[in-house]
């Protein structure tokens, strides 16, 4: 009987750890830019313990269904390698969430750090560390984990991504001092520091608003009633034209608008014309420069 009872513990475990996992599938990608010169066999070592580092560590106490699990990809591309140890390039940066009973998934947060240096030599174990920045690194790739589960909270519950948002800045308070850039105000206008500026910042608190009921009323709407749930994100672009006014010059706009673009064209491309004028309308005056793509929904 004892053997039993071993053994349906044993099982116990074996599905508790199956079906609960990691909160990330995240797809790494270390490229040569055109300006690299060199052997390229320690990318594909960073590469892989990019990937485990990621992939492999429980970063929330809470629990992820297998397909609850937040997709991605996370491209590095390095354009120079000036020391041995020492690499300098860009990191671009996608996160996707589930739409409500559909296969689709929508994009949460896309976002370029240009200017991003870091020291990594081949075999090097990459250490855990939120409350010190012994590398640059693991400092940003934990800075950007914690922006994902931040912007993924906020869609599916009003501010829900506070904690995770904190944590982020935590990891820029420790690593600012550092002075690598991107952590500080005076990197320049389209920097990680300013992604997590606005979004913690209380005159801008609308924005996480909008991400909300676009995610969650609108998207999560569509599956069952698509033309109630398109009228709710046409409500929330309406909401984002009003922010806009307020705050012309806030980054996170441009953030919004390069995450959501394709994914806006999909969802007015079918839409009455009523509507469509109307996207355009909005999207003409809070990203002029992308007006040419939103036209693709009149074609």
């Amino acid at each position: 009987m004892k053997g039993k009872i071993w053994a349906l513990l044993i099982i116990g475990l074996i599905i508790g750890n199956s079906v609960f996992s990691q909160e990330l599938n995240m797809r790494v990608t270390v490229q040569a830019g055109p300006a690299f010169q060199g052997d390229q066999t320690v990318l594909r070592q960073l590469e892989q313990d990019l990937t485990r580092y990621i992939n492999d560590r429980k970063w929330t106490e809470d629990e992820f269904l297998p397909e609850e699990k937040i997709n991605g990809s996370i491209t590095l591309m390095i354009e120079s390698r000036p020391s041995p140890d020492q690499f300098e390039g860009s990191l671009q940066i996608l996160s996707l969430r589930p739409v409500y009973n559909s296969m689709y998934e929508t994009t949460a947060l896309t976002f370029n750090d240009r200017d991003f240096s870091f020291k990594y030599l081949g075999q090097q174990a990459l250490e855990f560390s939120e409350n010190t920045h012994t590398s640059n690194l693991t400092s940003v790739i934990n800075f950007y984990v914690f922006m994902m589960l931040g912007f993924d909270y906020d869609s599916f519950k009003l501010n829900g991504g506070d904690a995770w948002f904190r944590r982020a800045q935590n990891v820029a308070n420790v690593a600012a001092p550092s002075q690598e850039k991107g952590w500080n105000f005076s990197d320049g206008n389209r920097t990680r520091y300013w992604l997590l500026e606005n979004m913690q910042n209380n005159t801008m608190k609308e924005i996480r608003s909008i991400i909300y009921e676009y995610h969650r009323k609108g998207l999560d709407a569509m599956a069952e009633d698509q033309e109630a749930g398109r009228k709710i994100i046409l409500e929330q672009l309406k909401a984002l034209q009003k922010f806009h006014k307020q705050n012309p010059q806030a980054f996170i706009i441009r953030v919004f608008c390069d995450t959501k673009k394709l994914e806006l064209v999909d969802i007015f491309k079918n839409a009455p014309d009523g509507e469509k004028a109307q996207m355009l309308t909005i999207m003409s005056e809070i990203d002029p420069s992308n007006l040419g793509f939103y036209n693709r929904v009149s074609k």
